[in-house]
């Protein structure tokens, strides 16, 4: 019978994104999640600090303080110059039905930054037409982990196997959206970059007979273009509009290069492993991953306090293809929803702070796209709040610094026997940043 335990790595990597010329590349997570060794690794939450803390409900969503660069039509809604940028603490819990023990994580992650710019001009505008351009850098998956597993190979001797992985995909998006009227149509292109790196290492346990342990370390790198576009409808009622949206993205195929090491080694008394022999070495090796088309559908009712949305998210994974290869992946699909409470009125005293503070929450759910033993199920509580650091003159001219929060408390997996359970707590942050930059002053 085969045993896998999980070890456990608290490592914090205590790197912000402090400027955006840092690459997300950079800040690596010390994290432990099995299932991230299949597909692309883990998927990560997408969507600004607002969309996240309403379940990820973002179709259907538009607001001129922050950015949705889910949907590009959002650019469509910049009226000013609008710089975001985030930032989580994932804690992460996993545990295994065939041990007791659970294994335990924290890491400080990026989670992304963007840059959006009113393009209008006076003569647009007059005509009911609004133009924004908008870029910036997300991680798109990760993986992070570190298992191992215990053997016996028949006839030969028992034997254990140390799983190693680091790495992930991330995307710099450039994107535009117009809105004329009640409609909104955007467009952008993301160069899609990443790496992934495993180590297996091999050792054949034998209380009189000492061998060599086995090693091979596999780096691969991927690029390429991913296309998206998306709509949305605003349908006016009486006091209040419902809003409809879709987006979708279409991922060309990646290009990858890989370099392939197979050697063997020791250990030193430290732990460290010490080369012994290089057995083949490979590199430049070209091969391509096909990645899958994902769409996503909603609808949100927008009031003067309240807005509430709901989305529906396809993901067609079993079209994924490592240089021609299925793998562990099938398509998923997921039900957002949230809602946001925003107590002010025009004519609410500017000392009552809490009544200018946004509140948010929401949920999601639907099935993992890790197709391993049986189904598991993938679904989270968020919840969240936006809190304004500009003075109320200042909001009054259309100028402003938002604090926004949110917390979202997740799981994955299912309590059969040989699965294992990952809970997750995000905590997540992050400053938007609006003003009337790059735009001429009437007087010197």
């Amino acid at each position: 019978m085969h045993s896998v335990s999980l070890i456990a790595n608290k490592t914090f990597p205590f790197l912000f994104l402090l400027l955006p010329v840092i690459s997300l590349q950079a800040v690596k997570a010390q994290d432990n999640s099995p299932y991230s060794r299949y597909g692309m690794g883990d998927l990560v939450p997408a969507g600004n600090m607002v969309n996240r803390s309403m379940g990820g409900a973002a179709a259907a969503y538009t607001d001129f303080q922050t950015i949705n660069f889910l949907n590009p039509a959002g650019y469509g809604s910049l009226s000013n110059t609008v710089f975001d940028v985030a930032g989580e603490v994932l804690s992460r819990t996993i545990k295994s039905n065939l041990a007791p023990t659970d294994y335990k994580s924290n890491n400080l992650l990026v989670s992304y930054f963007q840059f959006g710019v009113p393009l209008a001009t006076k003569r647009m505008q007059k005509k009911g037409l609004s133009w924004g351009l908008g870029f910036g850098l997300q991680p798109l998956t990760r993986i992070a982990y570190k298992l191992r597993e215990d053997y016996r190979i028949a006839n030969v001797d028992s034997a254990s196997a140390l799983f190693e992985g680091n790495g992930g995909l991330n995307r710099f998006s450039l994107g535009t959206g117009i809105k004329y009227k009640n409609l909104r149509l955007g467009f952008s292109a993301g160069a899609n970059f990443g790496s992934r790196e495993t180590i297996s290492r091999q050792t054949l346990i034998n209380d009189s007979v000492v061998y060599y342990r086995s090693l091979r370390e596999v780096k691969t790198s991927f690029s390429g273009i991913s296309l998206a576009g998306g709509v949305i409808y605003d349908i006016p009622l009486r006091s209040n509009t419902l809003r409809l949206g879709l987006y979708a993205n279409y991922f060309q195929k990646l290009k990858t290069e890989t370099s392939q090491l197979d050697a063997t080694f020791l250990f030193d008394r430290s732990g460290e492993s010490i080369p012994v022999d290089t057995v083949s070495f490979s590199e430049g090796i070209k091969g391509e991953v096909t990645m899958p088309l994902q769409w996503v559908g909603g609808i949100s009712w927008n009031s003067a306090h309240w807005m509430v949305g709901a989305d529906y998210e396809f993901w067609g994974w079993s079209d994924y293809r490592n240089n021609g290869k299925a793998e562990s992946v099938k398509n998923t699909w997921k039900i957002r929803t949230g809602a946001q409470y925003y107590p002010a009125s025009e004519n609410t005293d500017a000392k009552r702070y809490f009544q200018f503070v946004k509140y948010r929450l929401g949920f999601y759910y639907g099935p993992d796209y890790i197709d391993l033993d049986g189904a598991r199920n993938d679904f989270a509580l968020t919840l969240g709040a936006g809190f304004p650091l500009t003075s109320f003159q200042l909001l009054r001219r259309g100028e402003y610094v938002l604090f926004n929060t949110g917390v979202e408390l997740g799981s994955r997996g299912s309590k059969d026997l040989g699965s294992i359970r990952e809970n997750t707590l995000r905590f997540n942050f992050g400053i938007s940043m609006d003003a009337r930059w790059f735009q001429k002053s009437k007087y010197d």
